[in-house]
């Protein structure tokens, strides 16, 4: 029996299939709830990787413990639940906007 050599390889790479990436709509209503919870919370589901959502999660801390020690903390936590709020329902919209998915 006689052994065949397999064929030459090409002289280029074979090029790699597209592999789409899914993404899923966020909805501005879980972004306001979860900011609500935990400030900086709703910025990072809503795909917002910059520094206003890591500054705002360890602000988070500091007026919680504030307002366990003399409920001063609250009068900051407030006004900053509201403008974040906005930020994150406006920020999962953005997020929709840029991949082509509905509203949510």
């Amino acid at each position: 029996m006689a052994h065949v050599a397999a064929p030459p390889a090409p002289p280029y790479a074979p090029q790699q299939t597209y592999q789409p990436t899914y993404v899923s709509p966020k909805s501005p209503a879980v972004a306001v709830l979860l900011t609500i919870a935990w400030l900086g919370a709703g910025h990072f589901y809503a795909g917002r990787s910059d520094a206003l959502p890591i500054v705002m999660a360890c602000l988070n801390v500091v007026l919680g413990g504030l307002t366990l020690a003399c409920f001063v903390g609250i009068l900051g936590w407030i006004p900053l639940v509201i403008w974040l709020s906005v930020d994150a329902a406006n920020s999962a919209k953005d997020f929709n906007r840029r991949h082509g998915l509905p509203a949510g």
